[in-house]
């Protein structure tokens, strides 16, 4: 019979199962078959196809993983960060464009979109860097800070190397320095009392400095009104002058009143 031929006949004993019979369930449309070990099987493709289980699995993952891309993610027309962001390329990191406009007008500035940083969201406290654009003066990379008590404060550095104020007064250039670089100045009144043996071939009144240097560089000193017409003075380490005096009132070496000298020490910290 075609049951004998087709339903019930195996091609190879060792590696088929015999079918006894096949049906379609009228519920959910599938094709089974029962074979003669009292087991019944449903068809599919044969290959790599899914099954309604892995399908409904990758379903419901997706459904999850779209679900939280859509409440974490961060959105293109402003959000806000909870944690770290860390940017790691070989250029250019961040790009930030937009132009607040005003430049149109003399003296007028255009602020670009900038980078603020504070304590939290809408503090007072905080620190802008930005790109301007001074109408009829020039371009300028600004660092503003405004302080606990609202005051502003911005920083310009401009397209010559200089670093200026807002209200336009320049940092001086280490060359336009009157000292040498890391020299430092003291200037200052000390009194030297009366009975002090400070005259030549004495041995002078040590003055300590009101700030100790690493090294004294150079002593200048000068009386400060009275009669005195040869004041001298050497540095001592780092941190004292040591003087000598000489008037015609005290020819003898030893001072019969107090003078007050004025001191300008140069050294370095």
């Amino acid at each position: 019979t075609a049951d004998a031929r087709y339903v019930r006949g195996i091609w190879n004993t060792t590696t088929d199962q015999r079918i006894l019979s096949i049906a379609r369930n009228k519920t959910d449309s599938g094709i089974y078959v029962q074979l003669d070990n009292n087991t019944s099987q449903r068809l599919q493709l044969f290959g790599d196809y899914a099954t309604n289980t892995a399908l409904t699995a990758e379903t419901n993952r997706a459904a999850t993983v779209e679900s939280n891309l859509q409440s974490s993610k961060v959105n293109r027309d402003g959000d806000t960060l909870t944690g770290t962001l860390n940017i790691n390329v070989p250029g250019v990191g961040v790009l930030l464009s937009g132009n607040g406009g005003g430049d149109n007008v003399p003296g007028g500035i255009s602020y670009a979109a900038g980078v603020q940083s504070s304590p939290s969201v809408g503090a007072t406290p905080k620190a802008i860097y930005r790109f301007i654009n001074v109408n009829g003066v020039g371009s300028f990379a600004t660092i503003w800070l405004t302080g606990n008590d609202g005051s502003p404060h911005e920083l310009r550095f401009g397209a010559d190397d200089r670093l200026r104020t807002a209200s336009g007064n320049v940092f001086a250039l280490t060359s336009e320095l009157p000292l040498p670089e890391g020299m430092h100045a003291q200037i200052f009144v000390t009194s030297i009392p009366a009975g002090t043996p400070c005259g030549p071939g004495q041995e002078g009144c040590l003055v300590t400095l009101p700030i100790a240097f690493s090294s004294i560089a150079v002593v200048q000193v000068c009386n400060s009104g009275q009669n005195v017409y040869t004041i001298s003075g050497i540095g001592v380490g780092g941190s004292q002058v040591r003087l000598w005096v000489q008037s015609p009132q005290h020819l003898s070496g030893t001072l019969v009143e107090y003078v007050n000298v004025n001191l300008n020490v140069y050294g370095y910290r």
